[in-house]
């Protein structure tokens, strides 16, 4: 659409499961969905960004919504010394169980992989934060994440 400007696509499912989107009723049980939990998802290109989510109603998961959203500039090569490229992504996820039971989900991430020389060895420098509430009764967990160069991450988590 749009000369590639937007676009949304809906991936088949494997043979084995349930596919991307549909609508199944027996007995038991009913299910309405477009995208998974998990994949596959129902994704969209607009411009620089690139969407995916999901939505999943039905007798035994309830409601379930989620989706994200990231962004990536171009690779760009300074003088063939060294590289960047900036990037972004977020994550949101919400349940409300059959029970009314309900949890919700986020995660967003930042930062700049970069490369040197231009074509060599990769790193990246960013942040992270995750949130997860929960209620009844309330839970709230909170994690980021602290680069330390030339070790790994650490991350600091704490819950109420």
């Amino acid at each position: 659409m749009f000369g590639g400007t937007v676009k949304v696509t809906i991936p088949r499912g494997n043979e084995n499961d349930l596919g991307t989107v549909g609508l199944y009723f027996s007995k038991s049980h009913w299910e309405i969905y477009a995208g998974r939990y998990g994949g596959p998802y129902v994704n969209a290109h607009l411009l620089i960004l690139d969407t995916y989510g999901y939505l999943h109603i039905g007798s035994k998961v309830g409601y379930v919504v989620g989706g994200g959203i990231s962004f990536e500039t171009p690779k760009i090569c300074f003088d063939k010394v060294a590289a960047g490229q900036l990037y972004a992504d977020a994550l949101v996820r919400i349940r409300i169980s059959p029970a009314a039971h309900l949890s919700a989900d986020f995660q967003a991430s930042a930062g700049l992989r970069y490369w040197v020389p231009c074509g060599g060895r990769k790193g990246t420098i960013g942040r992270s934060l995750m949130i997860h509430v929960e209620a009844p009764p309330v839970k709230l967990d909170v994690c980021t994440s602290i680069p330390i160069p030339l070790t790994r991450d650490l991350n600091v988590c704490f819950s109420i």
